[in-house]
């Protein structure tokens, strides 16, 4: 651990969360290759241990580069060539992570599209990017039936296209029309040894955010940015070893699902357990056959691993870390979580972090060797932060709130074709590049930080009868309503009232077999106690499912559009 320094009140300068971790992970120098020559690089010499395991086949490093190699002869041919933009639109498979190399090996950048647009964002989405080619999962084809109307090259591969001769013989037994015109291609390809010249702070892979504040955004991050991740979690001091097992269940068109879920553990020589699959039932499955040291997840996967019987049943002694990445979890559910986890063996209780699609993903998280609940953990070790006053634009001191700002060698090169989202979000002072995250949050004086809220959901809110000024934080109130036991999930929105002043309504899912009426009651009486006066929500709406965006977030527009009717 590195020395404590003295304080100067400032995290940003202090570093207190520095403390944690070693010398080499402060000091050793990052990385400066592209992903495809990490990857090679860190593999090389063990090309015969199993990379990916999927639906029971076992796919070798050697085997890996091998499809890698012959992937990117393939799109050669099709007149890819360095600078030249890809759109991958599938869920994961082992060639979805064949593609995503191919193309990085030959200096063209791959476009990570979400399955969820409609026919015409797709479209649009491919003329505003030029795109040479489009790799699609042949289970959208019905949805996307013109695709090939819009590209002159469109290349599908099927969920089977990596099983076994035997699974594949199984699938189209059951009836299953497979259009798969990329595997056939890569098996006949010669590999193509010779890599572009790419420079590794050039665009690598384009994700896209979840536009809960706006329009999705398509984010260029370079290779730095996704090695730079790798690189941090191997000397973050967590347990990652050469062949443990990772099951990941976060889609590749997040930038979670590929720099934690592909590219960390297989730069580290881990297997990738994977599935196209990321239901709670097939993840249960799947975490009891193969038994992983790690497992990256949503939280809603975690709460079917805790409740289901085989699971109770179990010893978790084989488990390492359980991650969680996309929405926030609340404090009662983590601690739950832990609890279950510490009683059944589990080396390591939850791993909650923090990160943003422009930060790469991670940016702080949760560790065994230092770990508060409702925290969202320390900044990794390359990592600066600072909380700024949203008012006055000063830094503020610990346990202070503002708006978090984040510097990492992770972080977007800039917005696709978007130069007025890029500057209002990229900050450049005399301690380097920021970006604002539009969260608010605080730090505590060992580096810990929480998240409140986000900067566009505070609302100011007015005492009538002193005419004080105040702020509601939605997240806030949420988090509250959440300590009661009955509650499932819930969202809160917030709207103004006759006076035009703005109050608080909750949505609430109650858990199997919760009493509405009671539940309610039990909601009010927690509020009155957390919650100031002006917090208090003032209608309750009991509904059957929070409805979420396409990326997984509480989609509070639709919420407003229910309030309004």
């Amino acid at each position: 651990m590195s020395e404590e320094k003295k304080m100067t009140g400032y995290p940003s300068i202090d570093k207190p969360w520095l403390k944690y971790y070693s010398e080499e992970a402060i000091n050793t120098p990052l990385p400066e290759c592209t992903i495809y020559e990490y990857l090679l690089e860190n593999n090389k010499d063990h090309l015969d241990d199993i990379a990916i395991i999927y639906f029971n086949r076992k796919i070798k490093y050697k085997q890996l580069f091998d499809a890698i190699d012959r992937a990117a002869s393939v799109f050669s041919s099709f007149g890819v060539a360095k600078g030249d933009i890809v759109m991958i639109c599938t869920l994961n498979t082992p060639e979805m992570i064949y593609c995503a190399y191919a193309l990085n090996k030959i200096g063209a950048i791959a476009d990570f599209e979400y399955p969820t647009l409609s026919e015409d964002e797709l479209y649009s989405t491919i003329k505003a990017l030029n795109a040479k080619a489009v790799v699609m999962l042949d289970l959208f084809r019905k949805k996307y039936k013109d695709i090939t109307n819009h590209t002159q090259n469109c290349l599908f591969i099927s969920p089977c296209s990596s099983f076994s001769f035997t699974m594949k013989a199984v699938y189209k037994l059951k009836g299953k029309n497979v259009i798969d015109t990329l595997t056939p291609l890569i098996k006949n390809a010669k590999a193509d040894n010779i890599a572009q010249e790419h420079k590794h702070d050039q665009p690598a892979i384009i994700v896209h955010t979840g536009g809960s504040t706006g329009v999705p955004k398509g984010v260029m991050l370079n290779d730095d940015s996704f090695n730079a991740i790798a690189f941090q979690y191997k000397l973050s001091g967590m347990e990652y070893k050469r062949q443990d097992r990772i099951l990941h269940c976060i889609p590749p068109f997040h930038a979670y699902g590929f720099s934690v879920g592909v590219h960390m553990p297989l730069s580290l020589g881990m297997t990738i357990c994977m599935s196209i699959k990321i239901d709670n039932e097939t993840t249960v499955e799947l975490f009891s056959k193969y038994k992983p040291a790690h497992f990256v997840v949503g939280g809603s996967h975690v709460s079917a691993i805790i409740k289901d019987r085989r699971i109770i049943k179990s010893d978790l002694s084989h488990l390492k870390t359980i991650a969680i990445g996309g929405a926030a979890i609340n404090e009662s559910f983590e601690t739950e979580a832990n609890d279950f986890l510490i009683s059944h063996n589990a080396k390591s209780k939850l791993i909650v972090g923090y990160g943003m699609t422009e930060t790469c993903a991670t940016v702080c998280t949760n560790m065994d060797k230092c770990s508060k609940v409702g925290t969202v953990g320390i900044p990794l070790p390359k990592v600066s932060i600072k909380i700024i006053d949203v008012d006055s634009g000063k830094e503020l001191g610990y346990n202070e709130t503002g708006e978090l700002y984040i510097s990492s060698p992770t972080l977007m090169m800039k917005y696709y074709s978007n130069d007025e989202e890029t500057s209002n979000t990229l900050l450049n002072d005399h301690s380097g590049i920021w970006v604002k995250s539009g969260d608010v949050a605080s730090v505590d004086e060992d580096g810990f930080v929480t998240i409140k809220g986000r900067i566009k959901r505070i609302y100011a809110t007015k005492d009538l009868e002193t005419g004080y000024i105040f702020k509601i934080y939605p997240t806030y109130i949420e988090n509250t309503i959440l300590k009661c036991k009955s509650i499932d999930s819930c969202a809160v929105i917030c709207k103004k009232d006759k006076n035009h002043i703005h109050i608080a309504e909750a949505f609430i899912k109650l858990n199997k077999d919760s009493n509405a009426n009671a539940s309610i009651t039990e909601i009010k009486n927690i509020c009155l106690q957390h919650l100031p006066p002006y917090s208090q929500p003032v209608k309750y709406h009991v509904i059957e499912s929070v409805p979420m965006t396409p990326v997984g977030k509480t989609d509070y527009e639709q919420l407003e559009k229910m309030s309004e009717e």
